[in-house]
């Protein structure tokens, strides 16, 4: 007989939290302005012309920290492409 041993789930909800008002903080920008002034200052930087990707690294990697192996954190890059894209 097997006996199944139960590991015990040990949670940072402080960490959890910070990351969480990390993620806001920077899915924020898009609705703030502060996201299209950056575009177009990168632009001017390096005499770019034509879109820039909207995918966002610090996006993504916050919400994996939080959500993991779940939709969330593909959920929220599209989510965050449609918002920059409406505007």
């Amino acid at each position: 007989m097997t006996v199944a041993v139960a590991t015990p789930f040990n949670m940072d909800e402080q960490a959890f939290l910070q990351t969480m008002d990390r993620l806001i903080e920077r899915f924020d920008r898009y609705s703030s302005g502060r996201c299209f002034a950056d575009l177009d200052r990168i632009r001017l930087e390096h005499d770019m012309e034509g879109p820039l990707s909207l995918f966002d690294d610090v996006v993504h990697e916050l919400a994996d920290d939080l959500f993991g192996g779940t939709s969330w954190p593909v959920n929220l890059d599209m989510d965050r492409s449609y918002w920059i894209g409406s505007k």
